[in-house]
């Protein structure tokens, strides 16, 4: 920019020279005076703006003659700084202002309205905690009410106009309810103030510190600045009672018709908008459209109050993708990520790789389909070298030597090399080896032989010897193919586990293997407990007697039961149990006492009965049977019939004994 001022000097110059030729000395001599007399055109330094005020900056424009056209407002929401602080200029301090640079200055638009938070569960919160909560995350729009409440405390949290757990912006209009006491306490007395010199911030203490009900409206002024008092519901100086509802209206400042400038530039966007006195927060987003137009704005109709911000989606331009043949893969989707993440994540720039062999080094990018400038959303395909490929075939054996040489020549690596015994490859060749297509300083594994295994059990397959040491010795074997398996059989010779004899055969082993010695169990029941214990006992058994728990009608110590089956097979040692009889049940006799039937003579069946019941079982008799015989012709009384048996018999208490009687009931 200076370089363009000196141009303009130059050519100033030129002319004046000109001008004096052609005047004569004369007008050499004025033409010179006014050359050498003419003022510079002042510089501008740009002051340290950060941390002041919009009217700081407005003020520096008009002393300096700096146009709206070379001092730009942009605004961004901010939790710290308060509104229209400067936050950022895109001019450093003490530099000058070129004539042609243009100052850009970022201003805090306050806490973002559209912030969002989870709306508490104030139950049992008192007003001033509450009320806390609401200042500290900078709700804008929150009003108190009072209300009368039989049950919560004056001062105490009654009621939301939105539920708890509810997902609310900050700027939400909001109504919280607080409990203003019974209706029988006695409310305050208050008188209204003049609410014309109160900010809003002040209206909102006095009504809550009161108990009043504060509504704050808005309304449309061509007269009164946005914030500025127009009237109040209740007259200043009235006395009111605490519960009570007052209305304040402020100014929402002059009613600005929106004017729609998708389209149009954005500094003409925000020309209009600082003239407008309303606030502009831009968003760039990559477009087709050239960079600066104005994409979408909201709102973008209709008015809004001073000190409303619009919202404007601008242009970036296209994309301007680089170029990274010759780069690495990894670099590039480094810088993918990066460029993709810009403007709002807008560019959306895909990319499919191709791989390709090649001489380059593994990675390396040989072509990218699309550079420059490209719309948003654009596709470009990547061919990435993956090294040339080279076949390596089954080379078993051939000597590792002659492995590693076969791996040279095709500029591949020896990978790792294990050993393993083997029947079919001497000693020192390959037995196996990776195979397949494999670039260039790739590793190739190998398996080498370590010739045939042999192994010698020595005494371990003897007759006595333990099965389980044999297998143990034989893991190694096994594992270089040798077979070594085992039938089991009994034997009263040889323990369980023990080797009763083995087959060697080449590399194979099969052993007979001891379960010991078994027995077959015999039939005991009918018999009598004691002599069928014994013979149990003698084929070495061993056994358990239960007699049953209840009686029966088989003999007792007669054997009715045993817990493994006749013919089956066990070892020797295993547990048996028998069940023997208890035997009958032992009969308890007694004798039927007398019985006066004359007693009984006019009683109530019931009595009867009851009387009755009580004699016999104090005698130990339970199993009666009583018949009820109805009065008739026979007698017109209640009395006894008869008792069978006769008492004075003796019986089993068991017996049932049968009682016969007279009754009307």
């Amino acid at each position: 920019m200076r370089g363009m001022r000196m141009i303009r000097l130059a050519k100033t110059t030129k002319i004046l020279l000109g001008v004096a030729i052609g005047l004569g000395t004369a007008t050499v001599g004025t033409a010179a005076y006014y050359f050498s007399s003419a003022p510079e055109t002042a510089k501008i330094t740009v002051p340290a703006f950060v941390g002041k005020t919009k009217s700081d900056v407005e003020s520096w424009m008009t002393e300096n003659s700096v146009s709206s056209d070379q001092c730009t407002f942009d605004y961004t929401y901010d939790e710290e700084k308060d509104q229209d602080v400067v936050l950022s200029q895109s001019i450093e301090a003490d530099s000058v202002l070129g004539s042609e640079e243009v100052l850009e200055i970022t201003l805090s638009n306050g806490p973002d309205p559209d912030k969002e938070f989870k709306m508490p569960d104030f139950t049992g919160k008192k007003q001033a905690e509450v009320e806390q909560w609401f200042e500290d995350h900078k709700f804008t729009a929150v009003s108190y009410a009072f209300e009368s409440d039989d049950k919560v405390e004056k001062g105490v949290f009654l009621k939301a106009s939105a539920d708890a757990g509810t997902t609310m912006k900050r700027s939400d209009e909001l109504t919280i309810t607080f409990s203003s006491g019974s209706d029988s306490d006695e409310k305050t007395e208050v008188t209204v103030p003049d609410f014309s010199s109160y900010s809003r911030k002040n209206m909102q203490a006095w009504a809550s510190q009161n108990g009043i009900t504060l509504t704050i409206a808005a309304q449309a002024s061509d007269t009164v600045a946005s914030g500025g008092f127009l009237s109040q519901s209740v007259k200043a100086g009235t006395k009111v009672k605490s519960g009570s509802s007052i209305t304040v209206t402020l100014s929402s400042g002059k009613a600005i018709k929106i004017v729609s400038y998708v389209g149009k530039t954005r500094s003409e966007a925000e020309t209009w908008t600082s003239s407008q006195k309303l606030k502009s927060s831009v968003t760039l987003l990559y477009s087709s459209s050239d960079a600066g137009i104005v994409l979408s704005q909201s709102p973008d109709s209709g008015t809004a109050a001073e000190g409303t911000t619009v919202k404007f989606t601008v242009s970036a331009g296209k994309v301007n993708l680089l170029d990274y043949t010759g780069k690495t893969k990894s670099a590039f989707e480094a810088y993918l990520s990066s460029l993709n993440a810009e403007n709002s994540s807008s560019a959306k720039i895909s990319v499919s790789y191709q791989e390709t062999e090649s001489t380059s080094a593994a990675g390396t990018i040989l072509s990218q389909s699309v550079s420059g400038l490209v719309a948003p959303g654009t596709s470009v395909t990547v061919q990435v070298a993956i090294g040339k490929k080279y076949s390596v075939t089954s080379q078993a054996g051939k000597s590792l030597d002659s492995f590693k040489s076969y791996l040279s020549s095709m500029g591949l690596n020896l990978g790792n090399v294990s050993y393993v015994y083997s029947d079919s490859y001497r000693s020192d060749v390959l037995v196996s080896n990776d195979t397949g297509s494999y670039e260039s300083g790739a590793s190739i594994n190998c398996v080498v032989s370590k010739g045939s295994y042999s192994w010698d059990p020595g005494s371990l397959v003897n007759a006595g010897s333990s099965w389980s040491s044999l297998y143990s010795a034989s893991a190694d074997a096994r594992k270089n193919g040798y077979t070594v398996t085992k039938s089991d059989v009994e034997s009263s010779q040889y323990s369980e586990g023990q080797i009763v004899g083995c087959t060697v055969s080449g590399k194979s082993i099969s052993c007979q293997v001891s379960i010991g010695s078994y027995v077959t169990i015999p039939d005991v029941t009918g018999k009598d407990h004691s002599d069928a214990s014994s013979t149990l006992s003698s084929l070495g058994l061993s056994v358990t007697e239960l007699e049953q728990s209840y009686y029966s009608d088989v003999t007792a110590g007669q054997v009715v039961g045993q817990s493994l089956s006749a013919g089956t097979k066990v070892r020797a040692g295993t547990a048996i149990t028998i069940t023997y009889s208890k035997g009958p049940e032992p009969v308890v006799t007694a004798t039927i006492p007398t019985i006066y039937t004359a007693l009984y003579d006019g009683m109530k069946g019931s009595e009867i009965v009851s009387s009755l019941t009580q004699t016999l079982n104090a005698a130990g008799f339970y199993n009666l049977n009583f018949v009820k015989i109805s009065t008739g012709s026979t007698t017109s009384i209640n009395a006894l019939k008869s008792v069978s048996p006769a008492p004075g018999s003796t019986i089993n208490v068991k017996d049932q004994i049968t009682i016969e009687y007279y009754s009307a009931d």
